[in-house]
């Protein structure tokens, strides 16, 4: 065997760089290289050191696999007009999802964009309106003009939620307000229903108007709990649903039946002398207006000469329909409440043996479905704001128990004592994330205010402190660590949890948000932040759960289960890139304007 030179022998018995070294000497080599080159090789010593640095694994981006949304929980959000955005946007969610960006860039107006539609959905005053400020509101957002983009109140305001409730498969409810002309406050102009199951999608486009002084006097006397006046009319419906092509078939062939009817019951109401006609299924309705409609199906009838053409009358018969507005959801439970052509055409196909519940409740249904699905959505948003509140000496217990800790985390010490399995669970995870110390929330006194005070000990120096009087980075994350572990199913919206928090702690986070979404009652988080430390130990996981080398006690994360987005400012106001995680926790294209390049221009 040769010799070894000296050189070789110092190399052959180094101490091996670390992971932090390794992305320290790439960023020294990247300022040697060509732009273009320096993304890539970050990327590699990222991945694997030095043989990958040198080139040794090809480069091969993935795209992000599909997520694996929770049923009933947010797939995505899209934003036209709102604030910072201009054209629209689409925020795509996954069970973790991580928004980065410039200060001013627009990161919070999209929780704020999730939390207005959540006090409209909990406090509507105005029907129709928006619930922009007020006692109970979680973010206060002026008026109308001060939302809008660039504060032209002429433009529309467009908000779409998508979520997952039919097998997976995401459908969305889009609302479009605008300031009508000659009015001061804006109005919900139309909502957009778009149901995209596995089977049978379709969208509808509602237009909402003032309903006739008739139709509000007959809201009144059914007392219905929904604002009066709002009339949601059926303008476009863009795909019927599929169920309804073999319908059509079905009606083609029966259409001489269907005609036969339709000159029977012409022939009754024109020789009957009441001044209301009746309709199985249906109200009365005038004589003049039963005659006009009847006139209309057999018109209309006799241009149906094939089974697409069928279709495409029914769809015409449905976008006549008119459905009461309840807040600003469709009020389905009245949905009879004017009579309409479409509901004579369901109702007339009963004299000719053919079941309407195919048009009629496979349609209905899913637009019923897809409405309690938003509103319990809404219900489940558990927001916290970038400062949790100071700490308190003790705390009075309120009567009515709150169900989260609350958007500045006031509520933590009373979940905590009355849930000892909770407290429990907090102090295990205390542990885990190496903080030295353990909860105890001890009552005050025997009295009628239920005060408890929240205490800190550790044994290594043994010490029992106030919550008052530790650190204050402790109270930034105690009210985050009890959301996580407290809330079961809820769609946890947080800003800038790492504000006072060590950086390794920050890291930690990332462990605990892996746990909270892999529970059995999952849950789902929307976070705003500035944390490199936190994606970091969120790729570290996701490539380890790739390489099999998960660390004990440390559960898997996969590249679906991450959406990490970044705001920018652009011409047409805020723009939003996803960046695509690999299996091996590395982006699939280049962090804009570079990696947390702060941090490498300071050091090199």
């Amino acid at each position: 065997m040769g010799g070894t030179s000296r050189a070789g022998k110092i190399r052959a018995g180094a101490r091996p760089k670390s992971h932090g070294e390794r992305i320290a000497a790439a960023l020294r080599r990247a300022r040697k290289l060509a732009p273009e080159k320096r993304a890539g090789q970050l990327r590699a010593a990222r991945r694997g050191g030095a043989n990958s640095a040198a080139g040794d694994r090809p480069e091969n981006p993935m795209e992000t696999p599909p997520r694996t949304i929770p049923s009933g929980m947010l797939h995505s959000l899209e934003l036209e007009n709102f604030k910072a955005f201009g054209t629209r946007v689409k925020i795509p969610c996954a069970p973790i999802t991580l928004i980065f960006g410039p200060n001013s860039s627009g990161k919070s107006s999209i929780l704020q964009a999730l939390h207005l539609m959540k006090q409209t959905y909990d406090h509507c005053e105005k029907p129709g309106g928006l619930t922009l400020q007020g006692e109970g509101c979680i973010v206060d957002l002026g008026s109308f003009r001060e939302l809008v983009h660039d504060h032209k109140p002429q433009r529309e305001v467009r908000i779409k939620l998508a979520t997952t409730y039919e097998n997976g498969s995401p459908s969305a409810l889009e609302w479009t307000y605008r300031v009508p002309v000659g009015r001061s406050r804006e109005s919900l102009s139309s909502l957009t229903v778009f149901v995209d199951g596995e089977s049978h999608p379709f969208t509808v486009i509602y237009d909402i108007r003032q309903g006739t002084s008739k139709q509000r006097d007959r809201r009144k006397t059914q007392q219905l709990s929904r604002p009066p006046g709002l009339v949601a009319h059926c303008r476009t419906l863009i795909t019927p649903p599929q169920q309804w092509e073999a319908y059509a078939r079905t009606f083609f062939e029966s259409r001489g039946q269907f005609e036969k009817c339709i000159d029977d019951h012409l022939e009754r109401t024109k020789s009957d002398t009441g001044a209301e006609i009746f309709f199985p299924t249906l109200p009365r309705i005038k004589r003049r207006t039963a005659l006009r409609l009847l006139r209309r199906l057999k018109s209309e009838i006799s241009c149906t000469t094939s089974p697409e053409n069928t279709l495409h009358w029914i769809s015409s018969l449905a976008r006549g329909y008119k459905v009461p507005l309840s807040s600003f959801l469709l009020d389905s439970k009245v949905r009879k409440d004017t009579s309409q052509v479409f509901d004579l055409f369901l109702a007339l196909l009963a004299d000719v043996s053919l079941d309407s519940r195919p048009l009629y409740a496979g349609w209905w249904r899913r637009i019923d479905s897809l409405q309690d699905a938003v509103g319990k959505l809404l219900d489940r948003v558990s927001p916290m704001g970038p400062f949790r509140r100071t700490p308190q000496r003790w705390y009075q217990v309120p009567d009515v128990m709150p169900v989260h800790v609350g958007l500045h985390g006031e509520n933590f010490p009373y979940l905590l004592f009355h849930n000892p399995a909770l407290l429990s669970e907090t102090n295990k995870w205390l542990e885990v994330l190496d903080m030295r110390y353990s909860l105890d929330i001890q009552q005050i006194g025997d009295g009628d205010l239920h005060l408890v005070e929240v205490r800190l000990s550790r044994r290594r120096p043994r010490q029992n402190d106030a919550l008052a009087d530790v650190g204050f980075g402790v109270t930034q994350i105690l009210p985050i660590l009890v959301e996580s572990l407290n809330a079961t199913g809820r769609i946890i919206t947080i800003e800038q949890p790492e504000v006072h928090i060590h950086p390794k702690l920050q890291a930690d986070l990332g462990d605990l948000l892996i746990h909270s979404i892999k529970k059995e009652d999952a849950n789902q988080f929307i976070i705003e932040t500035h944390s490199e430390h936190l994606i970091l130990r969120l790729l570290r996981r996701i490539r380890e759960t790739t390489e099999g080398t998960l660390p004990k006690g440390a559960e898997p994360l996969k590249p679906e289960d991450l959406s990490v987005l970044y705001v920018k400012r652009g011409k047409e106001g805020s723009e939003v890139v996803q960046l695509p995680v690999t299996p091996d926790g590395d982006f699939a294209q280049p962090w804009p304007d570079g990696f947390f390049a702060e941090r490498a221009k300071e050091l090199f």
